[in-house]
């Protein structure tokens, strides 16, 4: 239980990272920024319901739609990424080679209770 609590800590702390880091190109504080996304949290989690924090989520979720459309906003060689796809190179000259790529996405430990706690409230 103590290596979940820091593990989770940890991943805490890095999303306010980057909600700091983020914002800051917009050219807001950290110390504006943090602590008001910090409180948004808080009251989503302690005054909202069930429907409203699955809303939230949804709507969040719509910012990865930018990604799409960034990738091809950069016009990237198809070819290239085709070939790379499905021969991926062993390594990177620019990048250290730890196979992150190659693994897939992280599972956050949050997510496991969050899971389990919307399955109850699902019914």
């Amino acid at each position: 239980m103590i290596a979940l609590f820091l593990t989770n800590l940890g991943n805490t702390i890095s999303e306010f990272a980057g909600v700091a880091a983020s914002l800051e190109i917009f050219g807001v504080s950290k110390y504006f920024s943090v602590p008001l996304s910090a409180f948004f949290v808080w009251w989503l989690v302690v005054k909202g319901s069930y429907k409203s924090v699955e809303k939230a989520f949804l709507v969040a979720c719509l910012f990865y739609v930018s990604y799409i459309v960034s990738g091809f906003l950069v016009n990237p060689r198809w070819e290239t990424i085709f070939d790379q796809f499905l021969t991926p190179p062993s390594s990177s000259p620019r990048l250290p080679d730890h196979g992150r790529g190659r693994r897939g996405t992280t599972i956050a430990p949050w997510m496991q209770f969050y899971l389990q706690s919307s399955v109850v409230d699902k019914g």
